[in-house]
């Protein structure tokens, strides 16, 4: 192939691309995409669901080191393992249909706190 056409070619793409971009869609994880994920016997679906849940617990760690206060704080207990977590999650998820439409870290920060609310500070 000629290097015009190459060229050509390219300018083409170029100019579709400026003139008609792929539009950029925010994706969220819903509470019933991570319910069917938590509730997979795929290993990598799984995966995921734990991954999921464990970006959440560690977002909700840093804001707390950041002396930020999240609004749902919870406090897991230091041996706690995932697997427990997401058992909670799932349970949660499963006894609350209502929650399955929404993005699923607020719904995942609601069942930890659940049962890991963090103590009450004495004034």
């Amino acid at each position: 192939m000629s290097p015009w056409k190459i060229c050509t070619i390219c300018m083409v793409v170029s100019a579709t691309l400026i003139l008609f971009p792929p539009r950029a869609h925010a994706v969220f994880m819903t509470g019933k995409s991570l319910l069917s994920l938590c509730n997979s016997t795929n290993k990598d679906n799984m995966f995921a669901c734990e991954n999921y849940i464990a970006g959440v617990v560690d977002y909700h760690t840093l804001v707390r080191s950041l002396g930020t206060a999240p609004s749902v704080d919870f406090c897991l207990p230091a041996n706690i393992k995932m697997q427990q977590i997401t058992i909670m999650v799932r349970n949660y998820l499963t006894a609350r249909p209502e929650q399955q439409g929404f993005v699923a870290a607020p719904a995942v920060a609601l069942a930890i706190y659940n049962s890991y609310p963090c103590p009450k500070k004495k004034k």
